[in-house]
């Protein structure tokens, strides 16, 4: 079944199903969200939540020219070997 059809029959099985079954499904996706999905650099497990949020503020330190490209890390690190 592809995506939308898919939705489309969740929508339905949803929209009919009594209290227990939506506690049931609303549960599932809750712990979906609370499940570790990556880790940092550090070793600190994160939840979808918390993944999310430190894209957020990596675009964020990107937009405010928070950042090095690839070229200018070289650059730094050529640098850095030479004056070592």
């Amino acid at each position: 079944m592809d995506t939308i059809k898919l939705r489309e029959q969740l929508h339905e099985y949803i929209d009919h199903a009594d209290s227990r079954v939506l506690n049931m499904i609303y549960a599932m996706l809750e712990a979906d969200n609370t499940m570790v999905v990556a880790h940092t650099a550090n070793g600190k497990p994160l939840t979808v939540e918390e993944y999310n949020k430190e894209l957020e503020k990596a675009e964020l330190q990107r937009k405010e020219g928070k950042v090095f490209t690839h070229d200018e890390v070289k650059d730094r690190v050529s640098q850095w070997l030479k004056n070592k």
